[in-house]
């Protein structure tokens, strides 16, 4: 008897849910290559036409679901993970945004193989065929990244093997936001620069405790275009502008964000995460000041 309980549990998991509606799109796209071929040499056959047509509009919804699955699964991801990972996932984002455009050709094509002119007929079925082809292959790479990232890297499971650089929260239990900006203090105290060591102490902290689990490159595409990991991020900015104006808190987006100043944007951190309190803006305001030097203690 299956455990209707655990399938429940596993579907209200994000990398699980995903997991499960990735096969759909993979097995679609590889039963289309005979589907159309056969739909080609048999262009009066209804029947075929018909199961041809239907498997690719499935084809078309797997591949929506399996792309939305796959955004919540990476909004889960605890930390904040080393530039090659991030790689991955950008590829393998960008590839699977098209898995159900591919699924969307393949209905029109076959949709014009229906049609009485025998040029359209034959013309629509063998381009049909190509574009199956093309599409096996392209969600056979996208699978392949996918897994690279599930098994190479461990993302979405409970022991990464991935090692995470940056700033950001481990899935061993450990604060590695903590130990980063401890490390970075200490070696900026060491220096004689004082701004260099007021970031380490007092910004750093702020940034990886509170905006860069959603500001980095792997989830850029759903948080403005920030990235917050890096000055350079933070001096180019996303949609609305550079989040920093060095010397100039007053007109730095970052500090009008977190302090709510306006009220048609949302303050940052958005809720359920606590805003920031006024010591915290402070020093935020302070560093830009002061010219918003960086030195996170990493070469």
């Amino acid at each position: 008897m299956p455990d209707f309980g655990s399938i429940l549990d596993a579907l209200n998991n994000p990398s699980q849910r995903h997991a499960a509606m990735v096969h759909w799109p993979i097995v679609l796209a590889m039963l289309m290559i005979p589907l159309t071929f056969v739909a080609a040499i048999l262009p009066t056959n209804k029947s075929i036409r018909t199961i041809a047509i239907t498997a690719a509009g499935v084809l078309t919804l797997s591949g929506l679901f399996a792309m939305y699955s796959g955004e919540d699964a990476e909004e889960a991801i605890p930390a904040i993970l080393t530039p090659d990972v991030y790689d991955e996932i950008n590829v393998h984002e960008e590839m699977a945004e098209r898995v159900w455009q591919f699924g969307a050709g393949l209905v029109l094509l076959l949709a014009i193989g229906a049609l009485k002119s025998p040029a359209m007929r034959y013309g629509g079925g063998w381009l049909a065929v190509i574009v199956s082809l093309a599409c096996a292959g392209w969600t056979a790479q996208t699978a392949h990244h996918g897994g690279t990232l599930v098994y190479a890297y461990g993302v979405g499971t409970p022991n990464p093997a991935a090692c995470y650089e940056l700033p950001g929260e481990r899935s061993d239990g450990r604060d590695h936001a903590a130990e980063h900006a401890a490390s970075a203090s200490g070696q900026a105290a060491a220096s004689s620069d004082p701004e260099a060591a007021f970031f380490a102490e007092h910004v750093l902290p702020i940034l990886t405790q509170n905006c860069i689990s959603c500001h980095n490159p792997a989830k850029i595409a759903r948080s403005g275009q920030l990235d917050q990991t890096t000055l350079d991020g933070l001096l180019k900015g996303g949609w609305s502008g550079p989040a920093i104006v060095p010397g100039k808190p007053e007109e730095s987006l970052l500090i009008k964000r977190v302090r709510g100043d306006d009220p048609a944007e949302d303050t940052m951190p958005p809720p359920p995460n606590p805003k920031l309190n006024e010591e915290q803006i402070k020093a935020l305001e302070q560093w830009i000041r002061d010219g918003a030097v960086w030195d996170d203690g990493q070469e």
